[in-house]
């Protein structure tokens, strides 16, 4: 799995997702925080489903008294298969993707269906890592950028927004400069991906593809990625 495939898939399922989403909703989703975060959640989701990957993320308790007949027989399912699903985040990091054999094998052994160490587990390496950073304040941004960068995975992500072109150029310099300074990317052959949303109130009713920017790492800098590099490289990638 590499960070174009990724981003093929973050572009693909926020269509889908947003398309499933109810006119009236649609509102309320762009200008509540907590409901973006809802919605990028089930995006990540999403991307872990087609990536047949585990997303580890923050939930919400569901006891089984507050279950449907469908949502029990699905977890029981889970439970079969030895792939409990705890809620809560990993390292405190938004999105956790750990691909589903690792998953099954470090939390409930595919032979036997037992569950086992789902209060620590999964012990294996994560297939991605995300920040879905809301706060527009660069330098909040930049710490999420560290917190990724601090995990061994071979895709990293950075989701987050600012206002304005002139804005996002003067984040992605100083993301590059927290990237040098430290020297984040050195000994890694992992991607870097960042996307940012711009909130000028024009792009906030484009396309995703126009109102999201983004960048991976090359070098020694971050370079702007066009869409149809995205799905050539996805195509590629995926045969």
């Amino acid at each position: 799995m590499r960070g174009r495939l990724w981003l093929r898939n973050f572009f693909d399922v926020v269509d889908l997702k947003w398309e499933e989403t109810l006119d009236k909703k649609k509102e309320d989703l762009r200008s509540s925080d907590a409901e973006w975060t809802k919605f990028m959640a089930e995006v990540m989701d999403g991307i872990g489903k087609r990536m047949h990957c585990k997303v580890m993320r923050k939930r919400e308790e569901k006891y089984l008294s507050n279950m449907t007949e469908t949502e029990k027989k699905e977890a029981a399912e889970e439970f079969r298969k030895g792939s409990l699903e705890r809620s809560g985040e990993k390292l405190t990091i938004d999105a956790v993707f750990v691909d589903d054999l690792a998953y099954r094998v470090h939390i409930g052994t595919i032979w036997t269906g037992g569950a086992k160490g789902e209060e620590y587990g999964p012990l294996a390496l994560p297939a991605v890592v995300v920040e879905l950073e809301n706060d527009d304040d660069p330098y909040k941004i930049c710490y999420d950028l560290w917190k990724v960068l601090s995990v061994r995975a071979p895709v990293r992500a950075l989701v987050c927004y600012q206002t304005g072109e002139e804005k996002i150029a003067s984040l992605r310099k100083q993301l590059e400069v927290v990237i040098w300074d430290g020297g984040l990317m050195k000994g890694t052959d992992g991607d870097l991906l960042v996307v940012i949303g711009d909130e000028d109130k024009n792009k906030k009713r484009a396309e995703w593809k126009r109102y999201f920017s983004a960048f991976e790492w090359k070098g020694d800098k971050l370079e702007k990625v066009e869409v149809s590099q995205v799905t050539l490289s996805a195509e590629i990638i995926a045969l």
